[in-house]
């Protein structure tokens, strides 16, 4: 309870016993006007049945103005502790309003609850080093600065550099003009991550500039390769500031999608798999574009030829093993083809070969 709570709560109590006090002090005196009423009448009367009668009434109410009495001692009491109370608490609430003046001096970056519980926290322990520590420990420390504290009590960063990092990561994704209602609940992670400013910007810019920007096709041959919920900038951006996922691996799983999404464009379809395969091959979005407009151009001609030849099945996997990993099988049979086809068709005198020695005719088709 914070000291303007306690006062509130402290005059409430007084007024209440107030009333009781009065309403005793009330009962007292009418038990006592009953008694001398009785008392007169008692005197005033002869010996006999009804002086008597008065006797017992007499007895009563003297019996009644002792209860009145006593209860309005014991509220009196009540009353005049809760009136010392409200004047302690009153005391306390100045006190607490001092210490908030010079709390908000000393911290003005912290929000408006936290300062009063700072200096709440000021008055119940009296020395300002011992209130932040217990201020840092509190349930509502965490509300305002969720993933600062670590598990042993410690801070990972002081709350201005905190909130200088939040404010940080708002701008970079305003900058992009990206809305960061969906920001809120990544923060801890983020913080807890060590993920800098930088670092932020970095990431939200190979997401924003190789992803976001490139349409719904690559969006979606990200979020099926790695296995997000749905391809929306929310989610994809989630996954791009993710402090589990390092900068370096971030990086390359774009470069996956963009190498799936260079074949969809030329109208191939890849698995994670293959287009992880020519990654590691050392295959990036400039060399994928190369390879799947020239497999484009050439497949069609290449997987025909290769029947005539008896060379069997030559696909787009085939294609890509030859041309795009160095896969020796695939390479000598491409090879073969494209040899068989070149001489055939010089036999047949309207053989023309590029200088890597392939039919031009494959191309032209």
């Amino acid at each position: 309870m914070s000291y303007r709570e306690e006062l509130a709560a402290a005059r409430a109590a007084q007024a209440a016993a107030r009333g009781g006090y009065q309403a005793t002090k009330v009962a007292l005196r009418v038990a006592t006007e009953e008694y001398e009423s009785l008392a007169a009448a008692f005197e005033a009367t002869p010996a006999g049945p009804e002086r008597r009668q008065l006797r017992l009434e007499l007895r009563e109410a003297r019996l009644a103005m002792r209860h009145a009495t006593a209860a309005a001692a014991v509220e009196e009491e009540r009353f005049l502790q809760l009136r010392e109370d409200t004047q302690n608490a009153r005391g306390r609430f100045r006190e607490y309003k001092d210490y908030r003046k010079r709390a908000q001096l000393r911290v003005p970056w912290l929000p408006r609850r936290l300062v009063n519980l700072y200096a709440n926290l000021w008055v119940t322990y009296g020395d300002s080093d011992d209130a932040i520590g217990a201020l840092r420990q509190s349930a509502e420390y965490e509300t305002y600065f969720p993933g600062n504290r670590r598990e042993n009590g410690s801070l990972r960063m002081s709350e201005i550099d905190y909130l200088g990092t939040v404010a940080g990561y708002q701008d970079t994704l305003a900058g992009f003009g990206i809305n960061n209602k969906w920001l809120k609940s990544r923060i801890p992670e983020l913080i807890e991550g060590g993920v800098s400013v930088n670092e932020f910007g970095a990431r939200v810019a190979a997401m924003d500039d190789r992803i976001l920007a490139q349409g719904d096709e690559l969006r979606r041959i990200y979020s099926r390769y790695f296995g997000l919920d749905g391809m929306s900038d929310a989610a994809l951006l989630a996954a791009a500031i993710d402090p589990t996922i390092r900068t370096g691996l971030l990086n390359r799983q774009i470069t996956i999608a963009e190498i799936g999404g260079e074949a969809l464009e030329s109208g191939f379809r890849l698995g994670e798999q293959m287009s992880t395969r020519l990654f590691q091959a050392g295959i990036d979005r400039t060399r994928a574009d190369e390879l799947f407009t020239q497999a484009d151009l050439m497949l069609g001609g290449i997987t025909a030829a290769a029947r005539r030849q008896n060379e069997g099945t030559f696909g787009i996997r085939r294609f890509i093993k030859a041309e795009g990993l160095g896969d020796a099988s695939a390479t000598r049979q491409l090879q073969r083809t494209l040899t068989g086809e070149a001489s055939r068709f010089t036999e047949q005198g309207f053989g023309e070969v590029d200088e890597f020695g392939r039919d031009m005719s494959l191309i032209r088709r």
